[in-house]
């Protein structure tokens, strides 16, 4: 299965320099949502990675091959809130 692993400045590795400012903590896990577009189906995952890892990946199912995917990214904090969702981008597989 394709895997998805990002530490670009518009992913997770931005966010890391947020930790201890507002109620950015460096514990806060990373949600990601991607959308196929092709198929219109969505797969998400809320353990990614924690935010001062700065880096996470995502196993996208075989059959997604050459589709269309947008990506977007929220954190979660450990009392469960949920921060604004970041579009990542529109990619293909």
């Amino acid at each position: 299965m394709p895997i998805i692993r990002t530490t670009s400045k518009s992913g997770l590795s931005s966010l890391r320099s947020c930790s201890g400012m507002g109620t950015a903590l460096a514990t806060d896990k990373v949600c990601i949502v991607i959308l196929d577009k092709n198929k219109n189906l969505s797969i998400s995952d809320y353990g990614v990675a924690v935010r001062s890892q700065r880096t996470g990946s995502v196993t996208i199912p075989t059959a997604w091959n050459s589709d269309s995917i947008e990506v977007w990214m929220a954190m979660i904090s450990e009392k469960g809130d949920i921060s604004k969702s970041a579009y990542l981008g529109e990619f293909t597989v």
